[in-house]
């Protein structure tokens, strides 16, 4: 399958499945009838390309992050509206396949390179974007409400506590943690503490976040 006038990249069109008409046809039901009978083990019947692939590995994973926004409008079909009801077991299989797939290929971040999926969207805290090695991908415009689809491969868009928590992780995972840059996210986790203990339990910090912090008690990391 090709991509309407090839934009930005031949390769782009790589995200698509290798025969689109005999699939949409057997698999794909767009008129609103019954799909056909599926086997209990729902079958995947599109996968990431090769081509894809050998982009993010061999280009700059920037440049395939911005050629997937620019034709998010190709690539949704395959990727958003699972809810619609023409879409078979095999289809949302191949679905969740997909964004496995795309979350997994390694992006360039502050804190290295690292798979998209444990990424975080820039500009989300300006304090910690100050140069501190948060996970935040590296991507042109931010700011740009085109990169909302980044969410569906496990990036975190908004600064909530997961984001913070990623954060945390990330500086942890250094040999030297900024003594001021853990004190100031786990203030900010402690201000999205309650309702939230599973999430904070599940990283084992709730001990240092149920009561006050101050820089010693953060000396752990």
């Amino acid at each position: 399958m090709e991509a309407a006038g090839q934009t930005p990249s031949a390769a782009a069109a790589s995200l698509a499945p290798a025969a689109v008409p005999g699939w949409q046809h057997n698999e794909i039901h767009r008129d609103g009838d019954e799909p056909l009978a599926q086997d209990n083990q729902a079958s995947t019947i599109f996968t990431l390309s090769e081509e894809f692939t050998y982009m993010f590995n061999e280009c700059q994973p920037q440049d395939v992050l911005h050629i997937l926004k620019d034709n998010w409008h190709h690539y949704s079909q395959w990727i958003d509206g699972v809810h619609m009801s023409w879409q078979d077991p095999g289809f949302v299989a191949s679905c969740d396949q997909l964004k496995q797939s795309l979350g997994s290929c390694k992006v360039r971040s502050g804190s290295g390179t690292i798979p998209l999926r444990e990424t975080v969207l820039p500009g989300l805290d300006r304090q910690l974007d100050q140069g501190t090695p948060i996970p935040a991908v590296e991507i042109r415009d931010p700011q740009h409400t085109n990169w909302k689809p980044l969410g569906f491969f496990g990036v975190i868009l908004v600064a909530d506590i997961h984001y913070y928590v990623r954060c945390l992780i990330a500086i942890a995972e250094r040999a030297h943690a900024d003594i001021d840059h853990v004190a100031y996210i786990y203030e900010k986790i402690q201000s999205f503490y309650s309702g939230n203990e599973q999430v904070i339990q599940c990283v084992g910090i709730s001990a240092w976040v149920s009561h006050s912090l101050n820089k010693q008690q953060c000396g752990f990391l």
